[in-house]
């Protein structure tokens, strides 16, 4: 078989039937290894670098030879025998050449490929210990670990990365070759970081915290004190720092196997004492080092959601509150009169709030038995506070999220209370005020989504209620009804994952009932009260299942083509991302129960729709870029789904209108406008 140029597509081929005869049998096993490995090294040593192909193909097959002999071995120890791995004999010699390729510096993808199958064949042989002995194990461990802590790109990085994985489960060695040094290079930078988002250390915070999922007696003797020395505070620069110890910290509760509830617990215990608690501490007498609250916040968080519903977790979360949720602090959060500067960055008081609404989103409903009520009563001012302030904060709905979460933990006793005390006596007003109609329905909105997602009576109750804001002749409460069902329809709070009560139909059932009295509201009502109905309905079935919307596509369709021109951003984007996900199915050809009707319906509906895709393509509003991409996206989805005569007498219009995309400022405005041009560019009748 002619192997001298491995590179070739023919003798790649006649390489894959020797590993075949190799794994087949001892009798060629034998003949084939001797001839191909020490041909392959030869070959290897006397391409030079000017072959760098021609090396790394010629190091991939002295893998794949590997491989089959390690197949061939377990054929041969079957029933209990006794054999010698078939390549033991030349492993020096594989050792030798792998190291030379993974210790490779040089640039370009050459040498970046020829020093990646370096690394596999090196990471092949050291997880083997019928191969080499323990020092050359050793050895090639480091080698690999060396090139992770020399690696200059990120797909280097990641590469030994994985590798290094790998053998942690195979081989002893890593805790005591890799571990310490990449603890060591790991504390080098990031004391030495600018940033907390530095690249090369969160590839070792990954691989350490993948060392200690499969060991937990390295976990608490070499990694947690150093971790937790990173992580306490000693100079205002050492920001990055901490947050990249914390980040560390948090992958382990994260890790690839994070084993059993026992280890979280311990774990657990040993983070809150040592990280969350005196951080805590230290809030209530200055100030937070600048960017670790997030970092503390996020520990927290993912703590509650690995601990089980048990004592343990009861105790963090009862610990913290205890802690942070003071009368002082609930005096305090019931009489603030800005929710905005509360948040600010900096501030200590928004740090312990971060805190405290972690806990209470993330806690599971024993864990907060008997505290709920006060909770909300400090809560809800600062849910109205934010929900006005919304349009100048950029963290909004922090509180809202807070009150919709305990409502939805509340115990069955005291959701009358709720209702009577807090939202009809203090939210309904708020809502019914024209000057402060959104506020009020946006916090609304969390109360219903909280009762209504966990099958409550009231949840119903309070839905009435929204509707019947939406339904208000006053175009002010009606527009801050929509923002109630912005919250309301929302992805991503108030779920399972968070702990809450969360009955798997609800958004089913929510969009047939407000589809039948939104649509029957809409065709009665004049023209200038029509677009709340829309919005509400378009917020609404965004997040709705794609198998129940196809139910219902000839009432759907006709409404989401008139809400691609509704005044609201949000709105645009409902509709937008409804109506691409309806036609993409029918150019791509995928199996969708939309496919049959979606042409006929948009054929009538092409006059409106054409004309309002290209208007939302030419947006300049801030804001409204996912609205411009999708807008261009659709439009250039219609040709291939519509007919030629339909669309005809609108490709002058595209095509002109859409010039001025092509000289956008956003790349991706320009790269969807020209490709759009060019689809109705080439529309003809075939």
């Amino acid at each position: 078989v002619e192997v001298k140029t491995p590179e070739e597509p023919r003798c790649r081929r006649s390489a894959s039937a020797m590993m075949s005869a190799l794994a087949a049998h001892p009798a060629p096993a034998t003949r084939v290894l001797a001839a191909l490995i020490p041909t392959v090294c030869d070959l290897y040593l006397s391409s030079g670098t000017a072959y760098v192909t021609r090396q790394s193909e010629c190091l991939s097959i002295l893998l794949d030879a590997v491989l089959a002999s390690s197949a061939l071995l377990l054929y041969l120890q079957k029933d209990g025998a006794k054999a010698v791995h078939p390549a033991k004999e030349y492993a020096d010699r594989l050792l030798e050449l792998a190291s030379s390729a993974a210790m490779l510096t040089g640039s370009g993808e050459g040498s970046a490929r020829q020093q990646g199958a370096g690394l596999q064949l090196l990471c092949e042989l050291a997880s083997r210990d019928d191969l080499l002995d323990e020092d050359k194990c050793k050895k090639a461990i480091a080698m690999i670990t060396d090139a992770l802590l020399a690696a200059k790109d990120d797909a280097t990085r990641t590469g030994c990365k994985e590798l290094i994985l790998r053998l942690t489960s195979a081989s002893p060695h890593v805790l005591s070759v890799t571990l310490p040094l990449l603890l060591k290079e790991f504390e080098d930078k990031a004391s030495a970081a600018s940033s907390p988002s530095d690249a090369a250390c969160e590839q070792l915070s990954e691989a350490i915290a993948g060392i200690c999922a499969v060991s937990t007696p390295a976990l608490n003797a070499q990694v947690l004190p150093v971790l937790l020395r990173m992580a306490q505070p000693s100079a205002p620069t050492a920001t990055p720092r901490i947050v990249l110890a914390l980040g560390c910290l948090k992958m382990m509760l994260t890790g690839p196997s994070k084993g059993s509830d026992e280890r979280a617990a311990i774990l657990a215990a040993t983070l809150t004492e040592s990280v969350v608690v005196p951080f805590c501490t230290a809030l209530k007498s200055s100030p937070p080092p600048k960017g670790t609250v997030q970092a503390v916040v996020g520990l927290s968080d993912e703590i509650l959601r690995v601990l089980p519903d048990a004592a343990e977790h009861v105790k963090f979360a009862t610990g913290i509150l205890d802690l942070v949720a003071t009368p002082e602090w609930l005096s305090a959060a019931g009489s603030s009169t800005s929710a905005h500067e509360r948040k600010s960055a900096g501030s200590a008081v928004g740090a312990l709030d971060a805190i405290v609404i972690g806990v209470l989103v993330h806690s599971w409903p024993s864990a907060l038995k008997g505290r709920c009520a006060a909770l909300l009563d400090a809560m809800l001012p600062l849910a109205l506070l934010e929900a006005k302030e919304a349009a100048a904060d950029a963290g909004a709905d922090l509180y809202g999220k807070a009150v919709g979460s305990l409502a939805n933990k509340l115990d069955e006793a005291e959701v009358p209370r709720l209702v009577q005390d807090i939202i009809e006596a203090k939210v309904m007003p708020v809502a019914k005020d024209p000057a402060s109609s959104a506020a009020g329905c946006r916090v609304l909105g969390w109360f219903t989504k909280a009762l209504l997602i966990r099958g409550h009576k009231e949840g119903s109750e309070q839905l009435e209620k929204l509707f019947t804001l939406l339904s208000d002749q006053n175009s002010t409460i009606a527009s801050g009804a929509v923002k109630g069902y912005e919250i309301l329809s929302g992805a991503g709070a108030l779920t399972k994952a968070e702990h809450c009560a969360e009955k798997p139909l609800w958004r089913q059932k929510l969009f047939v009932k407000e589809l039948a009295r939104m649509t029957k509201h809409y065709r009665e009502v004049p023209s200038e009260r029509k677009g709340n109905f829309l919005a509400a309905l378009a917020l609404v079935m965004a997040h709705t299942p794609s198998e129940a919307l196809s139910l219902q596509l000839q009432s759907i369709v006709p409404l989401l083509v008139q809400a691609v021109s509704a005044d609201t951003v949000s709105v645009k984007l409902a509709a937008l991302e409804l109506l691409e996900s309806f036609v993409r199915p029918v150019v791509e050809d995928a199996p969708s129960a939309a496919n049959e009707v979606i042409p006929a319906l948009l054929e009538g509906q092409v006059s409106t729709l054409v004309p309002s895709l290209v208007s939302c393509a030419l947006l300049k509003d801030k804001g409204t870029l996912q609205v411009r991409c999708l807008a261009l996206s659709t439009l250039a989805l219609l040709p291939p789904v519509l007919d030629y005569h339909k669309l005809y007498p609108f490709r002058r219009q595209v095509t002109t209108d859409l010039e001025a995309a092509l000289s956008d400022r956003k790349r991706c405005i320009r790269v969807r406008a020209a490709a759009c041009r060019n689809v109705w560019f080439i529309l003809s009748s075939s």
